[in-house]
């Protein structure tokens, strides 16, 4: 299934006045803990595993990210992107993103442009688009960056379940340190999830317990997967696999 062509204006989408009083969506952040830990992967996953049973949208704020669109195979599909969307204000009309956006395998994905200038969208056009997706969406998954400007900072304010996805590594649990310092005062609920492999010796509660937060779970290593990835194939393409074995089980405990 197709989304429709790419709108030629935006401001016939919007709506003048914004309200979030009928978000009802479930948002959950995922964030790396530090550079390669596979947020953006985990991410489309947990997107198409939740598309299954409702409505489902995968919103990139990264400006630097490789594009959410790629990482589904649905970078062709025509629909919008973030750069159509920088004058958006207020809340969006009904049924706008829903009718507007890249649709592959049952999810809707907003990405960001993956040349031109590295500029990312606004913190109000953030506002407008996930006011508007709560409304529209039962879960919206949000692929956040590690550092948090103006336009992350304002997505990370209505999450409802925020992921920092940690290699099984030492260095790599330092840096999430100051991933977690940065999100625990704007996140109540805060968890960290365990990439595996697990080297010999390395107790997997520790690192939760070093960086204080509960565990989402541990991701096991997924054979091919970064194979499939170069194929063009989505993540957690495998439902029998441990990626998206672990998607269900994670939505099922969030829901």
């Amino acid at each position: 299934m197709r989304a429709p062509q790419r709108a030629p204006q935006v401001a016939p989408l919007l709506h003048p006045h914004r309200t979030a009083a009928g978000r009802r969506a479930l948002v959950v952040g995922i964030i790396g803990g530090c550079g390669g830990a596979g947020a953006s992967v985990l991410a489309a996953a947990l997107a198409r595993a939740s598309a299954r049973t409702g409505p489902t949208l995968l919103v990139e704020i990264d400006q630097l990210g490789g594009g959410a669109d790629l990482l589904l195979g649905a970078e062709d599909e025509p629909g919008l992107r973030w750069p159509d969307l920088t004058s958006a204000r207020g809340r969006l009309l009904p049924g706008s993103l829903s009718g507007s956006l890249p649709l592959i395998d049952g999810v809707h994905v907003l990405a960001t442009a993956r040349s031109g200038p590295a500029t990312g969208p606004s913190a109000a056009a953030v506002t407008a688009v996930l006011d508007s997706a709560g409304a529209e969406y039962a879960v919206v998954v949000l692929d956040l960056p590690r550092h948090l400007d103006e336009a992350a900072s304002t997505a990370v304010r209505v999450v409802d379940a925020g992921l920092v996805v940690v290699p099984a590594e030492v260095r790599a649990t330092a840096a999430a340190r100051r991933v977690v310092a940065s999100l625990r005062p704007r996140v109540a609920d805060l968890r960290v999830v365990l990439r595996g492999p697990v080297p010999a010796g390395l107790d997997p509660n520790s690192i939760g317990t070093a960086l204080g937060l509960p565990p989402a779970g541990l991701l096991s290593p997924e054979p091919g997967l970064k194979a499939a990835l170069d194929r063009g194939e989505p993540p957690g393409l495998r439902r029998r696999g441990p990626l998206a074995r672990f998607c269900r089980e994670l939505l099922e405990e969030l829901a």
